[in-house]
């Protein structure tokens, strides 16, 4: 079995991300700078913010019905690997659902956008 590339909440997205945009950004979180007893200046690091963005093009319907669903709660657990393996508590993601058309057999196909923000993972203050 792959490792996981991106989960959200129970829906492991994996399989479409492989072809299609994910894009993960992290950055460190320092707390005030401060003079020790040294005379140094000195910055704790609080964390770790992260920013999931992935695009899905051309996803049937019960798919995008998924992500959207996956994204629905007010604190979302999302796993994903950058290439580490990692998961965070994110904020709702924003999702954009763009239909784009809809097959011979009835089946609509969407193309998705997901944002997802974790101003702070780690240990924090």
């Amino acid at each position: 079995m792959a490792a996981v590339i991106l989960k959200i909440g129970n829906a492991d997205l994996s399989d479409i991300t492989e072809q299609d945009g994910v894009q993960i950004n992290t950055a460190p979180v320092f707390g005030d700078s401060f003079v020790n007893v040294k005379g140094q200046t000195v910055r704790k690091l609080l964390g770790v913010s992260v920013n999931i963005s992935a695009d899905f093009e051309l996803v049937p319907q019960d798919t995008a019905a998924r992500i959207v669903s996956a994204c629905s709660a007010e604190k979302v657990t999302i796993e994903y690997l950058t290439p580490l393996a990692d998961s965070a508590v994110f904020e709702r993601p924003s999702v954009t659902a763009v239909p784009s058309f809809e097959d011979s057999s009835g089946v609509m196909y969407w193309s998705l956008s997901v944002n997802a923000s974790c101003p702070l993972k780690g240990d924090g203050l």
